[in-house]
């Protein structure tokens, strides 16, 4: 990673590689035959996840602690513009309930709690800020009212809110 246009290149098909690989976690109809309640489902789809988190973590620090490129947070800021998109219908999916969306929501929330606070960790303020302040391009599924732009951690001004997993119906070991 030493050579600036190939570690940009690298961490920018990383990026999109991974985005991709989230579709195969996506709570289909299929998802439902297996669990009695949707809870276990989602519960089941974060506990999935676990491992793609650790990963991103693993990127992510690699990226805070040892590069400087301001690049590369454009890069990972572009990464969670896109995934809001898990948050919607997938194209071609008609058969489809807000609900399934509630794995990436936990998810995707998780990321974004790990990249600021791991910025904060290493003192790089600016670039915690843009993650926070900088508006997020919805997907067209989740534009309302006009609004095309979300802050990527209010949930209340656009339809990327969670439904209502009932965390009380949870496994205990969560």
């Amino acid at each position: 990673l030493s050579d600036k246009s190939n570690y940009i290149g690298l961490s920018l098909d990383y990026l999109e590689s991974y985005l991709k690989d989230l579709e195969n976690y996506r709570i289909t109809d299929k998802s439902l035959t297996d669990k009695p309640h949707f809870d276990e489902i989602v519960y089941q789809g974060i506990k999935d996840l676990l491992p793609m988190r650790n990963e991103f973590i693993d990127f992510l620090l690699i990226q805070i602690k040892y590069k400087s490129d301001q690049t590369i947070y454009e890069h990972i800021f572009e990464f969670f513009e896109s995934s809001i998109k898990l948050l919607d219908r997938p194209d071609g999916v008609n058969n489809w309930h807000k609900k399934y969306k509630e794995n990436f929501q936990f998810f995707l929330s998780e990321l974004f709690i790990y990249l600021i606070s791991l910025l904060i960790k290493y003192k790089k303020y600016s670039e915690a800020s843009l993650f926070i302040k900088k508006p997020y391009l919805l997907p067209h599924g989740l534009r309302f009212n006009g609004n095309d732009l979300t802050d990527f951690t209010d949930r209340k001004s656009t339809r990327l809110n969670s439904s209502h997993t009932d965390i009380s119906r949870m496994p205990s070991s969560a």
